[in-house]
């Protein structure tokens, strides 16, 4: 099981971590796909994470790539990349109470 934390960033990122996407291309649900799926994470992964079937979470990712214009992982990372994508962090894996210092 991969433990994936705000620490996980901390000396690897060259930019800041996004709280709010810049865009309304992705659903909350998609963001969190997304973010599983930038670290390489399986669909069967993904959906023990989530809840979800595998086939479910196939699905999604057809429709994230078809929204994302591209038909590969390796492109879809490079589009996150290229858009901020890779550095959102969705608000479900926000708790309340959680401070971020600056």
């Amino acid at each position: 099981m991969a433990i994936i934390s705000l620490p996980h960033y901390v000396g690897k990122l060259t930019a800041t971590l996004l709280f709010e996407p810049h865009s309304t291309l992705f659903t909350q649900s998609e963001l969190r796909i997304i973010f599983y799926l930038l670290r390489t994470m399986s669909a069967k992964e993904i959906g023990k994470k989530l809840a979800r079937s595998h086939r479910t979470i196939e699905n999604r990712i057809r429709i994230l790539y078809q929204k994302a214009k591209v038909h590969s992982l390796r492109d879809f990372k490079h589009f996150c990349h290229q858009t901020g994508f890779d550095r959102t962090v969705p608000h479900a894996f926000i708790r309340p109470g959680i401070q971020c210092i600056e």
